[in-house]
C-alpha cells in the first residue's frame, strides 16, 4: 500500500500533541514567550467561554479539549502544539480557551460549525477576538450581575464615632505629645498634603504650615497588584520601590518589565502614546508622588505590545480575564492572604460598545467568580476606578458595574473631585469614595525604544498623558486613573499599622462632600491630636451664648 507521506507526517504530529494534551496550558504565572515562525499575521484569535458554574472534572476537561482539538486540528496556527491555550485555575478549574486560528481557512461561521454539538453543551460562546461579541445563549437572572437592583444604595458604613473611640485605645503617646506611629514627610506634593487634611481644620492652615503626616513604614509587609499597561521602573520616583514581580496575561506575553501603550498607537503621532500604569503604579508607591511607600508591587500587564489584546474585542476580554486568574494563582501561591490590595484604573468592556449584553454577561459572570475568590476567599482589597465620563453619565462599563455586587468591606468603587472637593466624573450611589482628581503629578513612562529623559519639578517627575514621548509636561494628570491608587496605598497603610477592616475604617472616617449626591472624600485618618502639641490648631472659640453664661457662672 502507498503511503501518502505528508499525510502521515501530519496524523503523526496531531497524535503527538494529542498525547502531551494533558498540559495546563496557561497554569503558570508566566505564560510561554512568542514564537518565532508562526503565520500570526494571517491568524485570528477565538475566545471560548467556559460555563461559570459548570466546572468540569479533570477527567472531562481532558476529554473536552482531545474533542475541540481534534476537530480544530486542520485549523490551528502553526505550530499546532501551542496554538490551544488554557486560562484556567486549580481552584476555579477551566475558565476559557483561546484558539489561534488561521485566518484564510475558515470563517466565523465555519468556527462555530465545528464547535456545535456536545462541544457547545461544555460553553457558552466562541468569540472572534477582533470582533464586538453578540448573542448567545442568555445566561440565567443571577448572572444579570449589571442589572439586578442596581438603583439601591449600599449599606451604610459604621459611624466615625464608635471608629475614633477604637482607634484612641491603640494611641502611644510621647512626650511632645506627637503619636510615635506617625512620621512627618517632606518634598510633598498638594494632593498628599490635602490626604494629610483632617475634618474640622481649616485648609488654610494645613497649607499654610506645609506638613504631610503619614503612617511609619507607611505600606510596610503589603502588596499592591497594580492592574494595568505595565510600568516604566526606569522613573526616578521608583528608584526604592519595591518590585516583587511582574505578572504578563496572554497567551504569548514579551516578557519585558516596561509600560505598554495604553489605547491605539500611531507611530507618526507622538501624542498618541499613552503610558498608562507608570502613572497609576507611582501614586500608589512612588518616592514623591506615593502614599504607601513601603508596600511591594506586582506589576499585572494586561498588554502584550502586539495585536493581542489591543482590539476593543473579545480580545480584551481574555486578556483581562487570564491577567485576574495569573494573579489569583499568584496570591495564593505566595500565601500572601489578607495583605494584599488590588488596583484597576481601566475598563474591560463597556456595554455601550456592544450591540447585544448576552456575551458581556457571560464574561463579567466569569470575570465576578474570580475576583469573589480573590476577595472573599484570599482575603484581598479591590479597589477600581469607577470613570472618567461626565458626572451623570451612567457607569456601563466592567468591572465597574459588579463591584456593587461584592463584599462592600473590601471592594470600593472610586471616584474623583478637584481642590473644591466637587466631583469632576461620573458617579452613582454605589461610588462611595472620591480622591482628589485634578492636576495631580505622576511619573512618565517612555518607550522601551526611546531613551527616558526625565525632567523634574520640584524633584517631581510630571506625566502629561499627551505628552509626546521624551518631553515631561509641566501640566500634571486631570484623570479618575489616580484617584483609585491613593485610595489602594491608604489602605495598604492600615493594613500595615494592623487596622483591622481598614476599608470599612475608611469609609467610616472619609469627610462629607458640599454636594449631598458626591461621595465621600478620603483623608488618611490622622487626627490633629495624633500631631505634636506644638503644630496642632488652635480650638475654636466657643460661640457668644456660650461665652456670656460662663460670664454669669463666675
Amino acid at each position: 500500500m502507498k503511503v501518502n507521506k505528508i499525510q502521515l507526517h501530519a496524523t503523526l504530529a496531531q497524535l503527538a500533541f494529542l498525547s502531551k494534551v494533558d498540559k495546563v496550558f496557561g497554569s503558570n504565572i508566566h505564560a510561554p514567550t512568542n514564537n518565532v515562525g508562526t503565520w500570526e499575521k494571517g491568524s485570528s484569535s477565538y475566545f471560548l467561554m467556559m460555563h461559570p458554574t459548570n466546572k468540569l472534572s479533570e477527567e472531562e476537561e481532558r476529554d473536552f479539549i482531545r474533542e475541540l482539538t481534534t476537530k480544530m486540528w486542520p485549523y490551528l496556527l502553526p505550530p499546532k502544539s501551542q496554538a490551544l491555550y488554557r486560562i484556567k485555575s486549580e481552584r476555579l478549574g477551566l475558565l476559557g480557551i483561546v484558539l489561534d486560528i488561521v485566518n484564510n481557512v475558515n470563517s466565523f461561521g465555519e468556527m462555530n460549525a465545528v464547535c456545535n454539538g456536545p462541544l457547545r453543551k461544555k460553553f457558552t460562546a466562541l468569540l472572534r477576538s477582533q470582533d464586538f461579541p453578540s448573542g448567545g445563549k442568555k445566561p440565567p437572572q443571577s448572572f444579570m450581575t449589571s442589572e439586578a437592583n442596581y438603583e439601591e444604595d449600599p449599606p451604610s458604613p459604621p459611624t466615625l464615632k464608635s471608629n475614633r473611640k477604637l482607634k484612641r485605645s491603640m494611641w502611644k503617646r510621647v512626650d511632645e505629645g506627637q503619636d510615635p506611629n506617625i512620621e512627618k514627610q517632606s518634598g510633598l506634593t498638594e494632593d498628599l498634603l490635602r490626604l494629610s487634611w483632617p475634618p474640622g481644620v481649616a485648609w488654610d492652615y494645613i497649607e499654610r504650615h506645609k506638613v504631610f503626616w503619614n503612617w511609619k513604614g507607611a505600606g510596610q509587609g503589603t502588596v499592591i497588584f497594580v492592574v494595568d499597561s505595565g510600568c516604566d521602573s526606569r522613573n526616578p520616583e521608583f528608584r526604592s520601590t519595591k518590585f516583587r514581580d511582574w505578572i504578563f496575561a496572554g497567551p504569548s506575553p514579551l516578557e519585558e518589565p516596561r509600560d505598554d501603550y495604553y489605547g491605539p498607537h500611531d507611530p507618526d503621532k507622538a501624542a498618541s502614546r499613552k503610558f498608562h500604569g507608570t502613572g497609576v503604579t507611582s501614586k500608589a508607591v512612588g518616592l514623591s508622588t506615593g502614599v504607601a511607600q513601603n508596600a511591594e508591587v506586582v506589576i499585572v500587564n494586561v498588554l502584550t505590545g502586539g495585536t493581542r489584546g489591543s482590539q476593543p474585542g473579545a480580545g480584551v476580554w481574555y486578556m483581562n480575564l487570564d491577567a485576574l486568574v495569573k494573579m489569583h494563582e499568584y496570591i495564593e501561591k505566595h500565601k500572601l492572604s489578607g495583605r494584599c490590595v488590588i488596583n484597576i484604573s481601566t475598563a474591560h468592556a463597556d456595554l455601550r460598545n456592544h450591540r447585544a449584553t448576552t456575551n458581556l454577561l457571560w464574561y463579567a459572570a466569569l470575570t465576578k467568580q474570580v475576583l469573589d475568590s480573590i476577595v472573599d476567599r484570599l482575603d484581598c482589597y479591590l479597589i477600581v476606578a469607577a470613570g472618567n465620563e461626565r458626572p451623570k453619565t451612567p457607569i456601563t462599563s466592567y468591572p465597574q458595574k459588579l463591584i456593587p455586587r461584592m463584599n462592600q468591606d473590601r471592594v470600593a468603587l472610586v471616584g474623583a473631585h478637584d481642590a473644591s472637593l466637587r466631583n469632576l466624573f461620573q458617579i452613582h450611589s454605589d461610588v462611595q469614595l472620591s480622591a482628589l482628581g485634578d492636576r495631580i503629578p505622576l511619573a512618565k513612562g517612555y518607550s522601551m525604544a526611546d531613551e527616558p529623559k526625565f525632567e523634574q519639578q520640584n524633584s517631581i517627575p510630571i506625566l502629561h498623558l499627551d505628552s509626546p514621548a521624551g518631553i515631561a509636561s509641566a501640566e500634571p494628570s486631570r484623570s479618575v486613573r489616580e484617584a483609585a491608587p491613593i485610595v489602594a496605598g491608604l489602605v495598604a497603610n492600615l493594613i500595615s499599622i494592623g487596622k483591622e477592616n481598614p476599608l470599612r475604617y475608611l469609609k467610616a472616617v472619609s469627610k462629607t462632600p458640599p454636594d449631598a449626591d458626591s461621595p465621600r472624600i478620603v483623608w488618611n485618618g490622622i487626627y490633629p491630636d495624633q500631631w505634636p502639641i506644638t503644630l496642632r490648631p488652635p480650638q475654636p472659640a466657643p460661640p457668644k451664648e456660650e461665652r456670656k453664661n460662663e460670664k454669669k457662672d463666675n
